[in-house]
């Protein structure tokens, strides 16, 4: 576990197996970029690697939050890689479904149904 602490963001990146979930805790902004992307290039080093953002402890996140996440499924997605999205608070929610974010990159209720989706199928669908 590696554990990067910026002013207002805590990043938290665990793996299990070929899943790297990053537990985001604070406001994820431009100011918190840097701690957040060095966490996913090491999940991108992963083959086969599933990358899920679990925002459950963020309150609020700003439109380059948003443009890092979709570039981050893009740039997965070249590699056959997933993105996944756990548990975003409904005002984060809220702004992910306005971008229509929720129909590139699936939005899950929970860790686990991110992970029984990854196992069934090889793009799962936005649930909740």
């Amino acid at each position: 576990m590696r554990i990067a602490k910026d002013k207002e963001l805590r990043v938290v990146s665990r793996v299990r197996g070929t899943m790297t979930v990053l537990d985001l805790e604070g406001d994820f902004s431009m100011m918190h970029r840097r701690a957040v992307e060095e966490a996913i290039d090491a999940a991108n080093a992963i083959p086969d690697a599933h990358l899920v953002f679990n925002l459950d402890k963020v309150a609020f996140l700003d439109s380059m939050a948003i443009g890092l996440i979709v570039l981050t499924h893009q740039r997965f997605k070249k590699n056959h890689c997933r993105v996944s999205i756990v548990q975003p608070q409904t005002q984060v929610r809220v702004a992910l479904e306005s971008c229509n974010l929720h129909t590139l990159i699936p939005i899950f209720a929970s860790e686990t149904d991110a992970l029984q989706a990854a196992g069934a199928a090889p793009h799962p669908v936005s649930v909740g």
